[in-house]
């Protein structure tokens, strides 16, 4: 059934970062979008320089090279990033192009369900969240 849906293949890095998260004590709202929106960022210039560049060693030194200064420009560790703008190298034509799609309502919906469920889980212990 899932080979119908190629899209959902970004689940999975995302299932990763979501189970780092669960570990941690705390987990506010700027984190979860700075890591929506580093995810976004990376799935959509991995396709951007997938449909613009015909060379994948070339591709793949740019990702890797614009996915690290990434990282610095927002002040995150996240090793997951770095998949993001490969899976173009895994999926060819029209799924392609809807990896950026897939990945933002995939983020929106798997930060916000662990956000929520992070402030019920304080709320149930006792401390106050910041969102």
């Amino acid at each position: 059934m899932l080979a119908r849906y190629p899209q959902l293949a970004v689940i999975p890095p995302i299932l990763v970062v979501v189970y780092e998260v669960l570990q941690k004590p705390m987990y506010i709202g700027k984190m979860a979008f700075k890591q929506g929106l580093v995810l976004t960022i990376s799935a959509t210039v991995g396709t951007l320089l997938y449909f613009a560049i015909n060379s994948w060693i070339l591709v793949t030194l740019l990702d890797i090279i614009l996915m690290m200064i990434l990282l610095r420009l927002v002040g995150i560790r996240m090793p997951t990033v770095y998949a993001f703008p490969l899976l173009p190298f895994v999926f060819h034509g029209q799924v392609t192009a809807m990896l950026p799609i897939g990945e933002l309502i995939a983020s929106v919906f798997f930060f916000a369900s662990l956000l929520a469920y992070k402030k019920f889980e304080m709320k149930r212990n006792g401390k106050v969240m910041q969102m």
